[in-house]
């Protein structure tokens, strides 16, 4: 369908380097903190399918401390959804998100949207890409995790280093 076409698109423009901004609202304390650095997804093989995304930040706290952090997944497209698995030790392991491209917003952004049900907790996560040609202008992805324990927002915001 068109939603197999858009992720694979979308896997091509994210081929790169990012900046990255990200604010973690927790909804119980209101407090925001703030993750700043670079992404950088890349290709696993010949194939187009597949991409590395690794994650180099700071993490700052509200007392002004900072702490580096380090993450990475991997992309793929399964059917019509972009897929994120957790990558550990090196090595893809269970899913994170599976998303499907359904909405196309003004002109060439699209929405992806999943729900993940973890035990007691709700995962919502949205994608949303901008496209520019055969490239991205723009990238977001937001997490909402709702529990007993938790409710916290997690919005990350991407931009191409040219």
């Amino acid at each position: 369908g068109g939603g197999d076409n858009v992720a694979r698109a979308a896997l091509s423009a994210l081929v790169g380097k990012w900046r990255f901004e990200r604010e973690i609202v927790d909804r119980l304390t209101s407090s925001v903190q703030t993750v700043r650095g670079e992404i950088v997804y890349n290709k696993r093989g010949p194939a187009l399918e597949d991409l590395r995304y690794r994650e180099d930040g700071l993490f700052e706290l509200p007392n002004g401390a900072t702490f580096e952090v380090f993450r990475e997944y991997d992309y793929a497209v399964k059917d019509d959804a972009l897929e994120i698995y957790f990558v550990e030790n090196g090595e893809r392991a269970h899913l994170f998100l599976s998303l499907k491209f359904t909405e196309r917003e003004n002109g060439n952004c699209w929405l992806a949207t999943s729900d993940h049900l973890c035990v007691k907790d709700l995962y919502e996560g949205t994608f949303r890409i901008a496209f520019d040609g055969m490239g991205a202008r723009e990238v977001s992805m937001t997490y909402r995790v709702k529990g007993p324990k938790k409710d916290y927002e997690s919005i990350t915001r991407l931009s191409p280093i040219l």
